[in-house]
């Protein structure tokens, strides 16, 4: 049988288990951690876009003045 465990005791002792080990944990505890990862993959992934957009935006209106030559011997 495996342990039973709540969300804020596998946070407090987050580095006492090892990467196998099997605790059981409540399903609505779960299924909130995987809703806010969720969100938070999906907020990232905005603001990516949102930077790339204004990135590609200021690369557009930032232009170099174009200069000219002159022979001034000729």
């Amino acid at each position: 049988m495996f342990p039973s465990i709540t969300k804020s005791q596998i946070l407090a002792n987050k580095f006492a288990y090892t990467k196998d080990e099997q605790v059981l944990v409540p399903a609505l505890d779960l299924c909130e951690e995987l809703i806010e990862a969720e969100s938070l993959r999906r907020n990232y992934n905005n603001l990516l876009r949102k930077y790339e957009a204004l990135k590609l935006a200021y690369e557009l209106t930032t232009s170099y003045p174009e200069y000219r030559s002159i022979n001034l011997k000729a």
